[in-house]
């Protein structure tokens, strides 16, 4: 009786013993003739084994695992206001996020780096990803201004994050204006 199918993590073994009797005659699933197996990959293994009295035999199904691996991708940007989803991905780990949360899922609304541990039976491992929430431009030209002739002001809208579009189709954070 090998009991319940097991796992393993990749680069381990399993050693399955069919018994110690060497009145018994044994064979795996791949022929081999010894009274225990070395298991080194996943999958279905099964022996019968067999006396002057009868036979019998058991399977048991090996599943192998890796270490997690996970990629919260590229950092993210997004203005205020909105929001972003986070997925991890991956039901078969254990999460942890820096908020506490142990969902494969979160959402952020805020500025901050976020990170996140998954684990398994064979390892941990984790990922940080940098979240940018931009705030709305505000634009302040100042107070109406009187220009004498030739008299030059120069406007400046600069912030970061944001593009621009003055009424002669410029596109520069800077106008001057020339009287």
């Amino acid at each position: 009786d090998f009991g319940d199918d097991a796992f393993m993590c990749d680069g381990n073994t399993i050693l399955l013993t069919a018994g110690t009797s060497s009145e018994i005659q044994y064979q795996w699933q791949d022929n081999s003739t010894n009274p225990t197996y070395l298991v080194t990959t996943g999958g279905w293994y099964w022996v019968n084994v067999s006396n002057s009295c009868g036979s019998d035999g058991d399977s048991i199904f090996i599943t192998a695992g890796t270490s997690p691996e996970i990629d919260l991708g590229n950092d993210l940007s997004f203005c205020f206001g909105s929001f972003a989803i986070i997925t991890v991905g991956n039901n078969n780990y254990q999460f942890l996020w820096n908020n506490g949360s142990t969902d494969s899922v979160i959402t952020v609304d805020s500025s901050g780096i976020y990170w996140v541990q998954a684990s398994n039976g064979c390892g941990t491992s984790s990922d940080t990803v940098m979240v940018t929430v931009n705030p709305f431009p505000v634009v302040e030209l100042g107070n109406d201004t009187l220009l004498c002739l030739t008299d030059t002001i120069k406007l400046n809208v600069t912030q970061q994050g944001c593009t621009y579009l003055w009424q002669n189709n410029s596109t520069n954070p800077e106008f001057y204006i020339v009287a």
